[in-house]
C-alpha cells in the first residue's frame, strides 16, 4: 500500500478524533497502560480462535511483540493531527504488518487464517477500548458519541490493516510461486538430462518426491502433435501441469511437473511399475478433468527406469509415445506400443527412403482402411470382410487394386508389412 494512503488515514482520523475530547482521553489512557493489555488480547484471541493457540505457544515473544505493535499503531496513527502527546506512528507505521504477512506466506499459512486471526485480535482491542470508555467520567451523550466515533475508527483501521496485509501476503506468495516454478523448471531440466540438480534445493525436492536411485521412475510428456498450429497457449499448459500434479496424488506418487514452452514434462516416481500406474491414474480421469485438454494434446509415458541417468531415455521415449501415429489413444504408455510401430516411427532418413512411395489412392479411402483391417485380421480376407461389413469379393478387388498401384502384393506378409510401414510413416 502507498505511504500516501496511510498518511490520508492519519490525517482523516486525526482531525475527527482531535475534535472529541473524550476520545482523546480514551486513547491517552490506553497508551499509558498499553503494555498491560498485551496478555489479555492474546488470551482472548486463543479463546475466540483455537487455531491460534499453537501459534501463540510456538512464538510467544513474536506474538506478544506483534500485539504491542498493533496497539502502538492503533493508538498512534491518528495522534499527530490530534495533539498526540508524544505518540508517534513512525515513517512506516504498518511495516510490522507487512513483515508479518511475509512470514506467514513463507510458512504456508492460508491468508484466510491470517485475516481471521487479525479479526480475533481486533475484537479484543475493541472490548478493551469500550471498557476504558466506561471508566472515564462523561455524560451519556458524550459517551455514546465517542463510542460511535471510536467504533468507526476501529472498523476503518481493521480495513486498512487487512488491505496492507493482503497486498503484502499476495505479493510474497507470488514471489514464492515464481521461485518454486524456477526450482521445478531447473530440476526437471536436470533430470531429463540424466543428472540430479546442481542446486541443493533441487536435490532436496527430488529427495522429498522420491525421485532417487532405486525407485521406479518414469517420464511423462504432454504435447500437441499432428495438428496445426503446434503450440498450445502457455496458460493452458500451466493449467495442465497443475492438473497432472493433482491427478498423481502424493500418497501414491512423487512428481515434479513443469510447463515448458511447448509441452508439459513430468518426472514421476513410485514403488513399482511407475509407467503403468501413471497411465492407469490418468486414464481414470480421461473422461473428466483431463477431457478438455485431450482435445489439444496427447500424453506420452516412457518406460520405467531406476537410475537418474536413465531419465534421458525415458523422456525421449515419452515423446515418441506422444507422437506415434496410427492410434486414437490420447494417453499412451510406450510399453503398450507394438514394437513394429515403434520401429517405423523411429526409423531414420535412410530407412524412410527405402520405403515405397505410395500412390495417393492407396492412402485414401477405402483402400487405406481396408489395408489396416486386413493387417489387423492377420491377412484373413473373410475376417476383414466381416469387420468392414462388405463382401469378400470387395476385399479381393481392393487388394488387387493396391497391387496394381504399388507393384507390391499386399496378401503376402512381406508386402503388407512394407505397405503398412509406408502408410504409417506419413
Amino acid at each position: 500500500m502507498a505511504i500516501g494512503d496511510v498518511a490520508a488515514f492519519q490525517e482523516r482520523w486525526g482531525a475527527r478524533i482531535g475534535e472529541d475530547a473524550l476520545a482523546k482521553r480514551v486513547i491517552a489512557e490506553l497508551w499509558q497502560h498499553r503494555d498491560q493489555h498485551i496478555r489479555p488480547v492474546l488470551d482472548a484471541a486463543r479463546e475466540q480462535n483455537p487455531i491460534l493457540d499453537p501459534v501463540i505457544s510456538a512464538e510467544p515473544v513474536e506474538m506478544a511483540q506483534h500485539v504491542a505493535d498493533h496497539f502502538r499503531a492503533l493508538l498512534a496513527l491518528p495522534s499527530a493531527a490530534a495533539g498526540g502527546g508524544g505518540r508517534h506512528a513512525g515513517p512506516d507505521p504498518l511495516d510490522f504488518v507487512v513483515r508479518h504477512a511475509v512470514r506467514r506466506a513463507q510458512a504456508g499459512v492460508p491468508l484466510r487464517s491470517v485475516l481471521q486471526a487479525y479479526r480475533s485480535g481486533h475484537r479484543s482491542f475493541w472490548a478493551i477500548m469500550c471498557k476504558v470508555i466506561g471508566t472515564l467520567p462523561s455524560t451519556s451523550d458524550a459517551g455514546m458519541r465517542t463510542t460511535m466515533l471510536l467504533s468507526d475508527y476501529c472498523i476503518d483501521y481493521t480495513d486498512l490493516i487487512s488491505l496492507v496485509l493482503t497486498e503484502a501476503y499476495v505479493a510474497e506468495e507470488g514471489s514464492l510461486a515464481s521461485e518454486r516454478a524456477r526450482l521445478t523448471s531447473t530440476t526437471v531440466d536436470a533430470l531429463i538430462r540424466g543428472h540430479l540438480p546442481l542446486h541443493a534445493d533441487g536435490c532436496a525436492l527430488c529427495e522429498r518426491r522420491g525421485i532417487t536411485e532405486g525407485n521406479a521412475m518414469v517420464a511423462v510428456v504432454a504435447r500437441r502433435v499432428g495438428v496445426s498450429p503446434p503450440q498450445v497457449a502457455p496458460r493452458r499448459l500451466s493449467e495442465l501441469a497443475v492438473l497432472l500434479e493433482q491427478l498423481l496424488p502424493s500418497e501414491r506418487f512423487g512428481s515434479v511437473v513443469d510447463a515448458r514452452s511447448d509441452e508439459v514434462v513430468a518426472v514421476v516416481a513410485c514403488d513399482a511399475d511407475a509407467g503403468a500406474q501413471v497411465a492407469s491414474a490418468l486414464r481414470a480421469e480421461a473422461s473428466h478433468a483431463l477431457l478438455p485438454f485431450l482435445s489439444q494434446v496427447r500424453i506420452g509415458i516412457g518406460l520405467d527406469v531406476r537410475e537418474i541417468p536413465g531419465l534421458t531415455s525415458a523422456y525421449n521415449e515419452a515423446v515418441v509415445a506422444a507422437e506415434l501415429r496410427g492410434s486414437d489413444h490420447a494417453i499412451r504408455h510406450l510399453l503398450e506400443v507394438d514394437v513394429n510401430q515403434y520401429f517405423r516411427h523411429t526409423a531414420d532418413a535412410t530407412a524412410r527412403r527405402l520405403l515405397s512411395t505410395l500412390h495417393a489412392e492407396v492412402r485414401a479411402e477405402p483402400l487405406c482402411s481396408t489395408l489396416s483391417s486386413f493387417a489387423a485380421s492377420n491377412l484373413n480376407v473373410k475376417e476383414c470382410a466381416r469387420v468392414l461389413e462388405v463382401h469378400t469379393n470387395t476385399i479381393y478387388y481392393r487388394l488387387n487394386r493396391v497391387q496394381r498401384l504399388t507393384g507390391i502384393d499386399p496378401r503376402s506378409f512381406a508386402g503388407l508389412s512394407q505397405i503398412m510401414a509406408a502408410l504409417q510413416s506419413g
